[in-house]
């Protein structure tokens, strides 16, 4: 697999979709069963990083 170190993202959309999905217990759940089997990092771990990620994003869609 080739790294793509060109890809732009939206930081406001993705904020907003974290968000969305992480109140929503159901998806939520789904998120995070999904990234802990395609990286084997446990559940909790998986939670600080979706929480840290979205605050990162938040912090960068305000600034602009």
């Amino acid at each position: 697999m080739e790294d793509n170190l060109d890809i732009e993202i939206d930081p406001e959309i993705w904020t907003q979709y974290l968000l969305a999905v992480m109140g929503d217990k159901e998806r939520s759940a789904e998120l995070v069963q999904k990234i802990v089997e395609m990286s084997g990092v446990p559940p909790e771990k998986v939670k600080l990083i979706i929480a840290a990620t979205t605050k990162y994003l938040a912090n960068i869609a305000r600034s602009n």
